[in-house]
């Protein structure tokens, strides 16, 4: 598969404009449904403690079996394979993020879908 690179400004503004329209969806979803939704904002230590240390455990999960599959002389050909995607598609398209990039698209991409 041919692998298309992408500047900084056109990953930013593509899924920040795709992350505005599902939050936008949603907003009118819930006014036509009627839902309420003001308990799920209710923010407690518990429940953000739960949710970095389920996000934390999931990045670490994932970088465990990449970690491992190097380690095997012969991995499994699921791990090639998403080691394969991992280094051949994904790292590529997101090299020209800075650290703030990837933390605001993150805390965007998690609020407007779970929004939604």
């Amino acid at each position: 598969m041919q692998s298309r690179s992408f500047d900084r400004v056109t990953i930013m503004n593509i899924t920040l404009v795709l992350e505005a329209a599902l939050l936008l969806i949603a907003t009118f979803w819930v006014q036509i449904a009627q839902i309420d939704l003001t308990h799920a904002f209710k923010l407690s230590r518990h429940g953000l403690f739960i949710g970095l240390i389920s996000g934390c455990g999931t990045a670490f999960s994932g970088f465990l079996i990449i970690w491992l599959g190097r380690l095997l002389k012969t991995p499994p050909k699921w791990i090639t394979a998403l080691s394969k995607i991992v280094f051949e598609e994904v790292a590529p398209l997101f090299s020209s993020l800075k650290m703030v990039d990837i933390i605001l698209l993150a805390a965007t991409s998690g609020f407007c879908e779970e929004v939604f």
